[in-house]
């Protein structure tokens, strides 16, 4: 019995060598299908990061030409701002009244219309 197990076990061994060894032989055979893919791929994968990198330049070239330093913008259009809102403030008044004077004319346009009506010939 032990001979019969010995003879399996060493033809299981050489099974399984030949099989890895058939496998490392086929190998090559079996990579090279998906080469055409695998270029196909690569190629286009190149093209994105070449589409990357000319939108990557780009975008820098943009932040170069953009002031390094804009406070002193800000506060000018700060500035800017309150000014308008003070000259905003001060016509506010003015703008009241002339809008009090065009409604109070309006009312006596329509109460002088009331009293003289157009007359149709």
């Amino acid at each position: 019995m032990d001979r019969h197990l010995k003879s399996t076990r060493a033809g299981a061994k050489r099974i399984g060598r030949l099989w890895w060894i058939a496998a490392l032989c086929l190998l090559p055979l079996a990579s090279g299908c998906g080469k055409r893919e695998v270029t196909r791929k690569s190629k286009v994968q190149e093209k994105e990061i070449q589409r990357l990198q000319t939108e990557l330049d780009g975008l820098d070239a943009e932040l170069k030409l953009l002031p390094k330093d804009r406070t002193k913008e800000v506060e000018e259009s700060r500035k800017r701002l309150e000014d308008l809102e003070k000259a905003a403030a001060r016509l506010n008044p003015e703008i009241e009244q002339l809008e009090t004077a065009k409604a109070a004319r309006e009312k006596e346009s329509i109460s002088y219309r009331a009293q003289y009506p157009l007359k149709s010939h």
